[in-house]
């Protein structure tokens, strides 16, 4: 896991295991072993753990699917005004 930053390349990674959400010192011990073998950005604040706990899975499901609506939260009604269907 913790050469993942160097193949994605993100400017945070997201750590959703369970075990990492509740024992700090696994949550410690990756962000020191990304430290030790990225090689593009070794930066510790990188790696966290979501603000949505447990549940991060639906939390992240119920985000892409909302993603087209909070991108154009008025398309939707554009669309129908026109009298085009829905996407």
């Amino acid at each position: 896991m913790a050469l993942l930053p160097d193949v994605c390349s993100p400017w945070v990674l997201l750590v959703t295991r369970q075990s990492s959400l509740l024992d700090v010192s696994h949550r410690e011990e990756t962000r020191s072993a990304a430290v030790t073998f990225c090689h593009v950005r070794a930066d510790r604040e990188r790696i966290v753990v979501p603000h949505a706990g447990p549940a991060v899975l639906p939390v992240a499901a119920g985000t892409v699917l909302l993603n087209p609506l909070f991108g154009a939260p008025f398309g939707g009604l554009v669309r129908l005004r026109q009298g085009s269907s829905p996407a």
